[in-house]
């Protein structure tokens, strides 16, 4: 992201985000659902030795995002064709196709990964999506936008193939391991029916409804920004709500592999497990969330600085935009413990609330307030949408996301940081003596929180994510 600020502009910026707020949602779309119910059947498989039955749901979802999706791809370049043509800047329309393209390869990727997931090889999933992807990403905006000087098409080039070659690397490990995910013989061997794959495609469809509407969610202010405001508001919010998601970094490395183990647990009944692993990667999760809003609050303005002078003006508005991504860094486990224990179509509904309250927020607090009124409105949209899902998950599973020692644990280290970040922040302190406080506080206070439970922690994200079991 650094690369493209620089390299693009806030205006170019704020221009090729608006093109990916209105095909992201395709990425997830694609799915149809399988990227998250294949790890959700396949632990029910496992769990009742149908082992054939899981070659049988990983070709239906190839055949609907491998074949389907491609279809829904031509039909979008064809539109986009028609709604573009005519428009001033004569590479939007190639810009547009490289990102439908893109939304396509990840798709694609997204099963893959899952299928690796539901059997619990959780590496190459993370190492596609936390190192694959962003590393061939950041060298490609460097060749395409720094040495070339491609411009927008440079940016929807290096993300159509990073795309490419991050599905590639994940689809070479599933052909590499192939023997050992569809080789276990069943008890009873069955053909599967088209009884089956209606079954399997109503659970999971839905699921791919509530993924293309959440990432509306974060887009939806983008779009309210691009039609109240500029476009270099649209790029300034935009790397404001890119930044804030590293509050969720912990949250986003731990779902795919808690996910996996909840839907076993959860088809083997085992509730105290569901329960205390819920509780841990909440505790574990907040306490990431809180520290990190705590050094983007007190440092914002220098880490602004490093993608333009120009962004680091508007450093307020993350006060108001911390919170909410804060939230949905400590309780989001929730959406994943909705789907793994059945209850998936709920989320949509949580999605599509979330998304209106957002919207309607923000068609009243953006005029008056700019950018920081679309802030204000994401933030407070997703702490709903998060209070919702954790009254849902006792309702329906009957696991709390900590107890009531922890909550007042946790609720006083939200409130003593983020006052002292803001504390630090607009205090008189000199820059290098202010940057030097919040790291030593934030690294410190880090060792500390995870020293206690690290055993544990690593264990879950180094012999977990090598596909070992327990």
């Amino acid at each position: 992201m650094l690369v493209a600020t620089r390299g693009l502009g806030t205006s170019d910026f704020g221009l090729v985000n608006l093109i990916v707020i209105y095909t992201t949602f395709l990425n997830y779309f694609l799915t149809f659902g399988f990227d998250n119910s294949l790890v959700y059947y396949i632990a029910q498989f496992n769990s009742q030795k149908k082992f054939h039955l899981k070659k049988d749901i990983f070709k239906l979802s190839i055949f609907l995002t491998g074949g389907v999706g491609l279809l829904f791809i031509l039909a979008s370049c064809i539109i986009a064709y028609f709604v573009l043509d005519g428009t001033s800047n004569k590479n939007t329309l190639l810009v547009t196709v490289l990102v439908i393209f893109q939304c396509y390869f990840w798709s694609l990727g997204g099963i893959f990964s899952a299928l690796l997931r539901g059997n619990k090889n959780f590496g190459p999933s993370i190492l596609r999506e936390q190192f694959v992807f962003p590393v061939a990403q950041l060298l490609l905006f460097i060749v395409f936008i720094r040495f070339y000087n491609f411009g927008s098409v440079g940016y929807a080039l290096g993300y159509f193939l990073a795309s490419f070659l991050s599905f590639i690397f994940v689809a070479y490990v599933v052909f590499k391991k192939r023997h050992v995910f569809f080789d276990n013989k069943p008890i009873q061997p069955q053909v599967s029916t088209l009884n089956n794959q209606k079954k399997w495609f109503k659970f999971s469809f839905p699921l791919s409804l509530m993924s293309s509407i959440e990432p509306a969610l974060m887009w939806s202010s983008v779009a309210l920004c691009g039609y109240f405001l500029l476009n270099v508001d649209v790029a300034k919010f935009t790397v404001f709500s890119r930044l804030s998601i590293l509050t969720q970094l912990l949250f986003v490395a731990l779902g795919p592999i808690v996910s996996s183990y909840m839907a076993s647990m959860y088809h083997e009944k085992k509730t105290d497990n569901f329960d205390k692993l819920y509780k841990l990667t909440v505790s574990w999760s907040s306490k990431w969330a809180i520290l990190l809003g705590f050094l983007l609050i007190s440092t914002s303005d220098y880490i602004l600085k490093i993608f333009g002078k120009d962004y680091s003006l508007d450093s307020f508005t993350l006060l108001f935009l911390l919170p909410g991504f804060i939230f949905e860094g400590s309780l989001g486990i929730g959406k994943h413990a909705l789907i793994m224990s059945g209850y998936n179509k709920i989320n949509i509904i949580n999605m599509a609330t979330a998304v209106i309250i957002n919207i309607l927020l923000g068609l009243v607090l953006i005029p008056y307030f700019g950018i920081t009124g679309a802030a204000m409105a994401l933030s407070l949209a997703m702490i709903l949408l998060n209070i919702i899902r954790v009254i849902q998950v006792y309702y329906f599973i009957r696991v709390t996301p900590f107890s009531l020692k922890n909550f007042v644990k946790l609720f006083s280290m939200c409130i003593l940081f983020l006052t002292t970040g803001a504390a630090i922040r607009y205090g008189n302190l000199a820059g290098d003596i202010r940057i030097s406080l919040s790291v030593t506080i934030f690294s410190v206070t880090l060792i500390l929180s995870f020293w206690k439970d690290s055993k544990t922690f690593f264990n879950m994200i180094s012999s977990r994510l090598l596909g070992q079991k327990n």
